[in-house]
C-alpha cells in the first residue's frame, strides 16, 4: 500500500537518475568535442534502450509511461508507437553515424547492416512484431543506403531502393499470412482482407484512424513544430543544417531516411504523425545540436585540403579523398580531420598566396 500511494515519487526519482546517468555518460564520452560526437551517443543510447526492452520482452512497453495500454486493446506485445518512432530514428542516426566514419565506399554496408539487424527486431513476430514498421524502417534504411556517400535520391537510386522496400514487403507479408489469423499482424490480415475482397472496408478504418490520430494527438502538434523549427531556423543558410549536410552525407542521408521511415510508419499503421512525432522528438534536437557544432568549428579549416598542417603525415600531403555529387571534398574523413567546415575556394587560396609573397616582399625591402 506504501509503495502503490508513493508510485509517482518512485518513478520520478527513477527518470532524474536515469537522465542524469545517460546525461553524463554522453558528456565523458569519447568523442564529445568532435562535432558528431553527442549525436552518435544520444542515438546509441535511444537504440539500446529501445532494442534491449524488445528483446527482453517489451516490458516498457505494456502500460508503460509512452507505450501502450491493455485498456484500449491496440496490442499487448512488441514495439509501440512511440517506441517505434524513437527506435527507428535512433537506428538510422546511429547507422549514420558509423557510416560517416568510415571510407566512402563501405558506407552503404554498414547502413544495410545495422539497418537489416532493426528490421528483424521490430518485424519479428517474437520481438516487435510490427510488420508495418519493419516495411517502414525498410523504406528508410534503403534511401538511407542509396544516398549515404553523397549526391541526390536519383532515379536509379529510387528504383533500387523502391525493389528492396517491395521485396522485403512481400516476404513479411508471407510470412504473415502463413500464421493463424488470431495471431496475424496488420499487414496479414490487410493481405486476407485483399484475396478475400473485403480490402475496402479495411482502407477505410485505417483513414478514420489516422484522421482521428491526426487531429486529436499532442504528437501531432510535435511533429508539425519540428517541421517548421528545422524549415524556417536549421535549414536557412545561417542555421548549419545544409553545412552539416554537405560535410556529412550520412548524416543527410540518415535524416532523410528517418522522415521517410516516420512518414509511412504512422500513415501504414494508422498513427498518422504519431511516429514522426516521436521520431522528431529524438532527431530535431540532435539536428539542430549538430547545426550548433558545425558552425562553432567553422573556423577549424580555413586553407585548401592539402595546405593544411594536419593533412601532412611525416611531411608528405595527405591524398585527398575525391567527393562525389553533393559532397564537399575533404581529405579523408571529416569527423576523423577535426569537424570543419567546407574547404576554402580556389579564389581565397590564391588571395592568400598573394598575401604570403607581398609580406615576402615587405620583408625583403
Amino acid at each position: 500500500m506504501v509503495a502503490g500511494e508513493h508510485a509517482g515519487w518512485y518513478f520520478a526519482v527513477v527518470t532524474v537518475l536515469l537522465l542524469a546517468g545517460a546525461t553524463a555518460l554522453v558528456r565523458f564520452a569519447p568523442g564529445h568535442d568532435r562535432t558528431l560526437g553527442p549525436l552518435g551517443a544520444v542515438a546509441g543510447l535511444t537504440t539500446l534502450a529501445v532494442g534491449v526492452d524488445v528483446l527482453t520482452g517489451a516490458r516498457l512497453q505494456l502500460n508503460g509511461v509512452v507505450g501502450y495500454s491493455t485498456l484500449e486493446g491496440g496490442r499487448y506485445a512488441g514495439l509501440g508507437t512511440v517506441g517505434l518512432g524513437a527506435f527507428l530514428a535512433g537506428v538510422l542516426l546511429t547507422a549514420g553515424w558509423l557510416a560517416q566514419r568510415v571510407g566512402r565506399r563501405w558506407r552503404p554496408t554498414v547502413v544495410v547492416a545495422v539497418g537489416t539487424v532493426a528490421v528483424v527486431i521490430v518485424g519479428s513476430p517474437y520481438l516487435g512484431a510490427d510488420s508495418v514498421g519493419a516495411i517502414a524502417l525498410t523504406a528508410g534504411v534503403t534511401v538511407a543506403a542509396v544516398i549515404c556517400t553523397g549526391g541526390w535520391l536519383t532515379l536509379s537510386r529510387l528504383v533500387w531502393a523502391s525493389m528492396t522496400g517491395l521485396a522485403v514487403t512481400i516476404g513479411l507479408g508471407v510470412l504473415d499470412l502463413r500464421r493463424p489469423p488470431t495471431e496475424r499482424g496488420s499487414l496479414g490480415r490487410f493481405l486476407a482482407a485483399l484475396g478475400e475482397g473485403r480490402a475496402g472496408l479495411t482502407v477505410h478504418r485505417s483513414s478514420t484512424a489516422n484522421f482521428d490520430t491526426l487531429v486529436g494527438s499532442p504528437l501531432t502538434v510535435l511533429a508539425v513544430a519540428g517541421a517548421v523549427l528545422v524549415w524556417f531556423a536549421l535549414f536557412q543558410p545561417w542555421g548549419g543544417l545544409m553545412r552539416l549536410f554537405g560535410i556529412y552525407p550520412a548524416m543527410r542521408a540518415a535524416m532523410a531516411g528517418t522522415a521517410v521511415a516516420a512518414v509511412i510508419g504512422g500513415m501504414l499503421g494508422g498513427a498518422a504523425l504519431d511516429v514522426a512525432g516521436a521520431a522528431g522528438a529524438l532527431v530535431v534536437p540532435m539536428a539542430a545540436l549538430a547545426a550548433l557544432r558545425v558552425l562553432d568549428h567553422a573556423a577549424d579549416r580555413t586553407q585548401p585540403p592539402g595546405n593544411r598542417p594536419q593533412d601532412f603525415v611525416s611531411g608528405v600531403p595527405a591524398a585527398a579523398e575525391p567527393a562525389g555529387p553533393g559532397e564537399v571534398a575533404t581529405t579523408g574523413d571529416a569527423e576523423s580531420t577535426g569537424d570543419a567546415g567546407p574547404a576554402v575556394d580556389g579564389r581565397a587560396g590564391d588571395t592568400t598566396d598573394r598575401t604570403s609573397r607581398a609580406s615576402t616582399e615587405v620583408a625583403t625591402a
